[in-house]
C-alpha cells in the first residue's frame, strides 16, 4: 500500500478531517431557534418569530416568550418536540429543556 504526503494509508475522507470539530463544537443559538421555530411549524402549523424565543447554549434550555395555550400545548408535546430537534441537529446539540 502507498503511504499519502501524511504518513496515513490511502486516502482521506474530508468528513474525517473535520470530525474533531463536530465532536468539539456546539450549534450556535441562531441554528437552534431557527431549527425549534421551523419544527413548531411542522409539528402545530404556527409560525414563532426568533425573538420569541432565547436560547443558552450551555445548559441547552429554550426559553419561550408566548402566552396561553400554545406555550402549554408545546410543553405537553415537549418530549417529541426535543425528539424532532435531536434528529435535526444531532444528539450533542439537541435541546434538553423548553421553558
Amino acid at each position: 500500500m502507498e503511504k499519502n504526503k501524511r504518513g496515513g494509508k490511502g486516502n482521506v475522507k474530508i468528513s474525517d478531517l473535520f470530525k474533531k470539530y463536530t465532536d468539539v463544537l456546539k450549534a450556535p443559538q441562531g441554528t437552534v431557534v431557527k431549527n425549534f421555530i421551523e419544527v413548531i411549524e411542522d409539528l402545530f402549523n404556527v409560525t414563532l418569530r426568533a425573538d420569541q424565543c432565547s436560547y443558552s447554549v450551555v445548559s441547552r434550555t429554550l426559553s419561550l416568550r408566548i402566552s396561553g395555550t400554545l406555550k402549554t400545548e408545546i410543553l405537553l408535546q415537549k418530549k417529541k418536540v426535543i425528539q424532532h430537534m435531536t434528529q435535526r441537529l444531532g444528539e450533542k446539540n439537541s435541546l434538553k429543556e423548553i421553558l
